[in-house]
């Protein structure tokens, strides 16, 4: 992608961040983000519908970029260690700490951990399909529901208390209750 579309793009995300740290998301305009990014309007629309747009494709990053880490680190194929994958998928989200920690804020999006959850547990029902062929379908979406679910509140947790656990403190409980479960299957 053109350098030049990427840091507009960085540009109007980090006004967007900047925005809803002072109101609600469904509260800021187009123009509002426009004139603290000193971008003009029409480049906001080159990239995005509306506001909801944005959201929508700035969260479609965040899947992609989970479901990119979940498949290169299948936990099933690697004796149930979860660790490895969800260390990754925290460190991503580290870096993007403040737009994730805004979308989960009260002034953020309020569909953003829901469609995050859905989508995983769906994308980990495909992937791990062969791995529980012989359980029922509907068995295997409870698990990988508690698992996506204690997971993304954990996190949520841990973001919404500014990060100061260390990482492999909030994540070792977590694989040991997952691994546990998992090898008694």
């Amino acid at each position: 992608m053109d350098r030049r579309i990427d840091k507009t793009k960085k540009v109007l995300k980090e006004t967007l961040v900047s925005l809803m740290e002072e109101k609600e998301l469904r509260k800021i305009t187009i123009s509002e983000i426009t004139t603290r990014a000193n971008v003009n309007r029409g480049t906001f629309y080159l990239h995005y519908l509306d506001i909801y747009d944005m959201v929508e494709k700035l969260g479609d990053e965040i899947i992609d970029k989970i479901k990119e880490i979940v498949d290169s680190n299948n936990p099933l194929a690697m004796n149930y260690l979860y660790l490895p994958v969800l260390v990754k998928i925290v460190e991503y989200f580290y870096q993007d700490q403040q737009f994730i920690r805004a979308m989960i804020s009260p002034n953020g999006d309020p569909f953003f951990l829901g469609r995050i959850q859905k989508i995983m547990i769906e994308h980990t029902m495909k992937l791990y399909k062969k791995d529980f062929k012989y359980y029922d379908e509907n068995y295997v979406r409870v698990i990988m529901t508690f698992i996506v679910s204690g997971g993304v509140g954990v996190f949520t947790e841990w973001f919404k208390g500014g990060c100061k656990t260390p990482i492999n403190e909030v994540i070792a409980p977590c694989e040991a209750i997952i691994s546990k479960g998992m090898n008694n299957l």
